[in-house]
C-alpha cells in the first residue's frame, strides 16, 4: 500500500509527464484562467511586461513542457499575484524557463545552446574555447587562401586583376592583427570573468557576446590599419614599417580587442577630421 502511494506521489514528477495528458490539459488552462486574472490587476508596466512573457511562455510551449516545469510558473504566478511582487526573483524564474525552452530546440540553434551549457560560467568558458578553435581557423585560412591567391595571380591576373590585388596584401600584418585583436579579446573577457559568470542574463546571451566579441574587434582592428596605412590620422613617432610597424601592430590589434572605448574613440576622432 506504501509503495502504491509513494508511487501515486512521484506521479507528479516532471519524468512522468508524457503519461498524464488530461492532467497536463487541466493544469495549462488552469495557469491560463490565473493569467487571465492578473490581466485585470493595475499592475506597474514592469509587471505587465512580465504577465506578457509568462503568457507568451504558455502559448508557444507544448503542454509537456509547461507540465514539468510547473514549479517555475506556479511560483512566477504566485509572486505575479503578491500585494509587493519581488521582480528581481520573478525575472530570474521567467529567465529559467526561457533557458529551459532554449535548451529543447533542436538543429543548429540547439547544438549552440547545448555548448553554452546551463549557466553563464560554462557559457563563458563554452564562449573562450570557441574563441581558439576560431582564431586556428581564422590564421589556417588566411595562410591557406593568401597561398592560392599568389598561384590564381600567377595564372589569370590578366583578365582578374582583383586577384593580383589581393595577393599582394600584405598578409604578415594581417596575421599579426588577427592574433593581437583576438588576444585583446580574451584578455579582455577573462578579466571580466567573474561579472560574466555572476550575471543575470541567459546563457545562450554570455555565450554570443563572448564569441562575437573578437570577431568585431577584428574589423575594428582592420579599420583602424587601414586608416593608419592612408595617412588619414597620423600620430608623432608612429611607423608601420620594420620591427617598430610591428610592435605597433601588436599594439592597436590588442587595443581594438581588449578596449571597446579605443576603437571608438578612434573613429570618432576619423570622423571629426573627415566631416
Amino acid at each position: 500500500m506504501n509503495e502504491k502511494d509513494g508511487k501515486s506521489e512521484g506521479a507528479s514528477s516532471p519524468g512522468d509527464h508524457d503519461s498524464r495528458p488530461d492532467e497536463q490539459a487541466d493544469f495549462v488552462k488552469h495557469l491560463l484562467k490565473e493569467t487571465a486574472r492578473l490581466q485585470q490587476k493595475d499592475l506597474v508596466p514592469d509587471l505587465q511586461l512580465e504577465v506578457a512573457l509568462l503568457i507568451d511562455l504558455l502559448s508557444r510551449n507544448r503542454r509537456g513542457f509547461v507540465y514539468t516545469h510547473k514549479v517555475y510558473f506556479e511560483a512566477a504566478l504566485e509572486l505575479l499575484a503578491a500585494e509587493k511582487p519581488n521582480c528581481v526573483l520573478l525575472q530570474r524564474l521567467l529567465s529559467n524557463l526561457q533557458v529551459a525552452e532554449e535548451r529543447e530546440e533542436g538543429g543548429l540553434s540547439g547544438l549552440i545552446i547545448r555548448l553554452c551549457g546551463p549557466r553563464p560560467a560554462t557559457a563563458t568558458i563554452s564562449g573562450l574555447i570557441s574563441i581558439f578553435v576560431l582564431l586556428c581557423l581564422a590564421l589556417l585560412l588566411l595562410v591557406l587562401g593568401h597561398s592560392v591567391l599568389g598561384r590564381l595571380a600567377q595564372v589569370i591576373d590578366s583578365i582578374h586583376p582583383l586577384v593580383q590585388m589581393l595577393d599582394k596584401l600584405p598578409i604578415g600584418h594581417i596575421i599579426i592583427l588577427v592574433f593581437s585583436s583576438f588576444l585583446g579579446s580574451v584578455v579582455s573577457v577573462v578579466t571580466r570573468i567573474g561579472n560574466l559568470s555572476q550575471s543575470s542574463y541567459r546563457p545562450l546571451s554570455v555565450y554570443m557576446n563572448v564569441l562575437f566579441r573578437p570577431l568585431i574587434s577584428l574589423a575594428f582592428a582592420l579599420f583602424i590599419y587601414a586608416i593608419l596605412q592612408t595617412g588619414m590620422v597620423s600620430f608623432l613617432g608612429l611607423s608601420l614599417v620594420g620591427a617598430k610597424g610591428v610592435a605597433t601592430l601588436w599594439a592597436v590589434g590588442f587595443l581594438a580587442g581588449y578596449s571597446e572605448r579605443f576603437s571608438r574613440d578612434f573613429i570618432s576622432q576619423v570622423e571629426s577630421k573627415m566631416g
